[in-house]
């Protein structure tokens, strides 16, 4: 596990040495959610169009991040018209720095329903006909999610997620039993730092309070998490889970590699096997014979032969 993390680290820094720079127009999105208001970035390609494909970032919040911005670079690019499914769908990415991705699902929802669905500020001329929500790591876990509070529109939906633990505490707590590879220390200190910017941090600074002199992992982590927003056992296990409550026609593809420092095999299978008759249509499973979280794409674009059959199938 130590080379593949090594071998992900390595993976990741070329990206973001070498794709810094966004294929994509970026413009700030303002809205009010339960009396606050709040900012966002949205970058995508100039176009509009009634296929639209929203990217969303894994880690603990959302970013325009460096694999996106590989996996946009790549897809932008592709000379052969005829092969690039991408070519008629509208790319956007959602981004926010000020709030955890764990409680954004009614930020996108807003988001897609006021810009794409109503078209409240008129800005669009086509009637959205399909929605894919395409998200690396736990950002699989928020666009099920997100999906879920779309179940009663009519357009085609299709949830894509890459290198996503399908239940995120679970996969989490599962290093805490380590006794050297431990990578959810690093996950908690992930999450702390996010919550020292995070919009309301006034309100919840008396739940950051730690020590220097200690190291924390996952049970830390998760509490920390559970007192920031309020959350019973039960809407922490639930809100990091990937939602299996889908219209039955929306289609899910699951893309990962099998050598994978970050995902604990045997936890998300452990899952998915729990909640097989939830799933109406099934779950398409694409593994890759390949190391990397997230980060595959770093030194070829063989990986999107998997994602373009994500989006034809």
């Amino acid at each position: 596990m130590f080379l593949y993390l090594l071998f992900m680290i390595i993976q990741y820094v070329f990206m973001c040495i070498y794709y810094s720079d966004t294929n994509l127009g970026k413009e700030e999105y303002k809205y009010d959610l339960e009396g606050v208001k709040h900012k966002a970035n949205i970058y995508k390609t100039p176009t509009p169009s009634n296929r639209v494909v929203l990217f969303l970032s894994g880690s603990y919040q959302l970013t325009h991040d460096c694999y996106i911005k590989k996996l946009i670079h790549d897809i932008t690019n592709l000379n052969n018209p005829n092969t690039n499914v991408f070519e008629n769908y509208e790319l956007v990415v959602f981004e926010k720095l000020d709030k955890s991705s764990i409680v954004m699902y009614t930020d996108v929802v807003e988001y897609l329903i006021n810009v794409y669905i109503n078209d409240k500020d008129g800005r669009r001329n086509c009637k959205l006909e399909e929605l894919i929500i395409f998200g690396f790591s736990a950002g699989g876990v928020v666009a099920s999610h997100i999906m879920n509070k779309l179940n009663d529109y009519k357009f085609k939906k299709k949830i894509i997620t890459y290198d996503t633990p399908w239940q995120v505490m679970n996969n989490v707590c599962r290093f805490q039993q380590n006794y050297l590879y431990r990578p959810d220390i690093l996950f908690f200190y992930i999450v702390y730092y996010i919550y020292l910017f995070h919009y309301n941090f006034n309100d919840i600074r008396h739940h950051l309070q730690i020590s220097n002199t200690r190291l924390f992992g996952a049970d830390k982590m998760i509490k920390m998490i559970k007192n920031v927003h309020g959350f019973t056992d039960t809407q922490m296990f639930d809100t990091t889970a990937f939602n299996f409550n889908q219209n039955p026609e929306t289609k899910i593809v699951n893309i990962w590699c099998k050598y994978d420092p970050f995902i604990n095999r045997e936890t998300h299978n452990e899952y998915i096997s729990k909640n097989k008759q939830s799933c109406i249509n099934g779950v398409i499973n694409i593994e890759k014979n390949r190391i990397g979280h997230c980060s595959d794409m770093a030194f070829d674009c063989d990986y999107l032969i998997e994602v373009m059959f994500a989006f034809l199938v």
